[in-house]
């Protein structure tokens, strides 16, 4: 499934993992030029969230650890291009856009 994001709208993704240790691929989301895209683990969350560019280093290579209320921009084409994964499947990565710095 492919969509895009409207840059004249706010939308957001919540994510959480099926199975946790086995890193899932963000659905394929356009990133329309002059954006970025914001990862942000909610505050409610109990424990980590990672994310790579591959599935395994998702799981256990060169990832982005994310604790409770962090978050991090990237600068990516498609959302597509993300892997996830966490230490349980109740915590969430929120995913948004904002205006690239």
């Amino acid at each position: 499934m492919s969509g895009g994001f409207n840059a004249n709208s706010f939308q957001f993704l919540a994510l959480t993992v099926t199975a946790p240790g086995t890193a899932q691929q963000v659905a394929a989301h356009t990133i329309p030029d002059g954006l970025e895209v914001v990862l942000t683990a909610r505050r409610a969350n109990t424990q980590n969230l990672y994310f790579a560019e591959t599935a395994a280093k998702a799981q256990s290579g060169a990832r982005k650890v994310l604790i409770p209320g962090q978050s991090v921009s990237l600068r990516i084409d498609s959302t597509n291009r993300i892997y996830h994964d966490a230490d349980n499947s109740t915590d969430t990565l929120e995913i948004t856009l904002q205006k690239a710095a």
